[in-house]
């Protein structure tokens, strides 16, 4: 009897720390959210013509009609934050290697491959400065996705901080990713970003991360103001249940033209490869 004293008194303590860490540790929540619902995402730009993330892919979602688009962040050996997707080179350039043993001049002399018929072109890997910069000169919403394999999650959280505050972007953009590290450090260093949670539907850890991933605290916690599920994720119970949170959703990769025109409301946006009526 006295073990299980023991192991309940031990229990009731643990949880009481875990209680006080997260009152004291929780970030607030973004209540001035951007204006960014209710819209069609291009992924990567229109990378069906051009280069993913390239600034031509940029120009071209723009001149298609696009409203907004997402891009995805890498941090070069310098800590400069790169529009990339891949941690390694081959897929989309004339490279080798891993992105974070190059430093951004280094990227920058690379040239970028069209995905689709894998010849190579004349544009080159864009710092995010520069698509910033770009998408506010076309006029477009931009979802800045911040990749899981980032070296220095500290570093690109202090680099995002400083450019949403330079530019004062924080009704233009907002950050996403899979991992909630970098959420918190950029919500830490910066409340006023907007910060999103994308889930997957076969995530690569296990059951019980996915489950507290995915439970209203661990979004609360993070301070966050949407949701960014897998459209495997999206049921109509799932959906139904973050908005009550007061959440946005962007409901990532939703290619056909029925379900695009059935998810999308003021509250929801969704992520896709083709505009609608143009895949």
């Amino acid at each position: 009897m006295r073990f299980i004293r023991n192991l309940v008194c031990f229990e009731l303590f643990a949880l009481l720390v875990f209680v006080l860490i997260y009152k004291t540790t929780a970030l607030p929540q973004q209540n001035q959210v951007g204006p960014f619902g209710g819209l069609v995402f291009l992924h990567r730009g229109d990378a069906s013509t051009f280069p993913e993330n390239s600034i031509a892919a940029m120009r071209a979602a723009s001149e298609a009609g696009a409203q907004a688009i997402e891009v995805d962040v890498m941090l070069s050996q310098d800590n400069v934050p790169m529009v990339f997707h891949d941690p390694s080179l081959e897929r989309t350039t004339n490279g080798h290697g891993n992105v974070k043993d190059f430093t951004a001049e280094s990227l920058q002399q690379l040239r970028l491959v069209n995905s689709n018929n894998k010849k190579l072109t004349e544009w080159h890997i864009p710092s995010l400065e520069a698509v910033m910069q770009e998408a506010t000169s076309l006029g477009l919403i931009l979802e800045i996705e911040l990749k899981t394999e980032i070296h220095n999650h500290y570093a690109m959280a202090q680099k995002i901080a400083a450019l949403f505050e330079r530019f004062n972007y924080y009704q233009q953009g907002f950050i996403s990713s899979f991992d909630p590290r970098l959420l918190y450090y950029v919500r830490s260093l910066n409340p006023k970003i907007n910060t999103s949670l994308a889930l997957k539907a076969h995530p690569p850890y296990s059951a019980f991360t996915q489950y507290v991933l995915q439970q209203p605290f661990t979004a609360k916690y993070l301070g966050i103001s949407m949701i960014e599920p897998d459209h495997l994720l999206a049921t109509e119970k799932f959906i139904q249940f973050w908005l009550e949170q007061n959440m946005l959703l962007n409901i990532w990769v939703v290619n056909s033209d029925k379900l695009k025109k059935a998810l999308l409301q003021p509250n929801i946006s969704i992520t896709t490869d083709c505009l609608i009526g143009s895949c």
